[in-house]
């Protein structure tokens, strides 16, 4: 959420929560106020969490100051044993961000010099009014599927130009990976903005969550370590051996067809044939050449795991990218 839109959500929930509480004629009605500058955070999902662990912390610490200042009277002591029981209460179900404002609302009881049942409902009622304004403000929270969309074309073009840039690599008499690293590299912080983004789509769906796109973004990230790796295999595989001129052309057709929809099916079978190929060639005639075939070999077994990787997240989500390649 950026900084504007967050501070014009404060401001509106904090009048709004003031207003509704003076209308209802409560007690202390700027603590509803407070209480939803507290409680409005940057997704739908955590609003409503930090709301529910409130309410629930609230019927906590109004049943314990009942059961204390009723029998033990109203003063400093009697308020640090009702620290003393709530705090560990709060931490053991998960309320912890419920113990600083409910207990500004337990201070209430102290002042007024009772816990009767009108000073329960005023007190329940600042919390529910406080947390449900922050709730109301959340509902409108501008969608970022157009622009993780977007990011997610950029990290499938860039991840196609680092193995377009392999392919070229391989060709070269002397293979120069400096310009693919660097850029591997900054593809990567890329993607880890990407992922960030789309957590926070993820965590703004309320009653119907899908973690397509942060499983996407991941598979892209595991992807692209492995291709690190085979990044830095490069300048150990010489073009003069023939298996190397098939693995740059592998290379290149994986550039040309890597994208979203792809199965990689095909180029799972691409792999295979090479490894057939480099079996059925004739043995190396000398060290280097022998050399040369294990790092391709080695190479091989990693670009399988990078295609693989693929493979397995289109089975795990074909549906989706069905759908999403209709509606394109």
């Amino acid at each position: 959420m950026k900084l504007g839109e967050r501070t014009l959500k404060i401001v509106v929930a904090t009048i709004l929560a003031v207003i509704l509480a003076q209308w209802l004629q409560l007690e202390n009605s700027y603590a509803a106020g407070i209480i939803a500058i507290l409680s409005l955070l940057d997704t739908r999902t955590d609003t409503l969490k930090i709301a529910i662990s409130r309410l629930s912390a609230t019927m906590i610490a109004f049943a314990i100051a009942w059961l204390l200042f009723s029998f033990m009277g109203y003063s400093i002591w009697v308020f640090g044993l009702y620290l003393l029981f709530f705090i560990p209460i709060c931490y053991t179900f998960g309320f912890q961000a419920g113990i600083a404002p409910v207990s500004v609302l337990v201070t209430h009881f102290i002042v007024a010099k009772s816990v009767g049942i009108e000073w329960m409902i005023n007190g329940g009622l600042l919390m529910i009014i406080g947390t449900g304004m922050s709730l109301l403000l959340n509902v409108w929270m501008p969608s970022q599927m157009t622009k993780l969309n977007q990011m997610k074309l950029n990290v499938d073009r860039e991840m196609k130009e680092i193995i377009k840039g392999m392919a070229v690599s391989l060709k070269m008499v002397q293979c120069d990976v400096t310009a693919i690293q660097r850029r591997s590299k900054e593809l990567e912080v890329y993607l880890e903005q990407a992922q960030q983004i789309a957590l926070l789509e993820y965590n703004n769906q309320i009653f119907q969550k899908n973690s397509y796109h942060i499983d996407y973004l991941t598979m892209r990230k595991t992807q692209l370590d492995i291709l690190r790796g085979l990044i830095e295999m490069l300048p150990n595989i010489p073009l003069a051996v023939d298996q190397g001129f098939k693995l740059s052309h592998l290379l290149a057709i994986t550039a040309e067809h890597y994208d979203e929809q792809n199965t990689v099916i095909e180029l799972i079978e691409g792999v295979a044939d090479l490894y057939r190929y480099s079996r059925q060639s004739q043995l190396p005639q000398s060290r280097a050449e022998f050399e040369a075939r294990a790092m391709i070999y080695a190479f091989l077994i990693e670009f399988s795991r990078f295609l693989e990787v693929k493979y397995e997240f289109y089975q795990m989500n074909q549906d989706i990218i069905a759908i999403d390649s209709a509606r394109d």
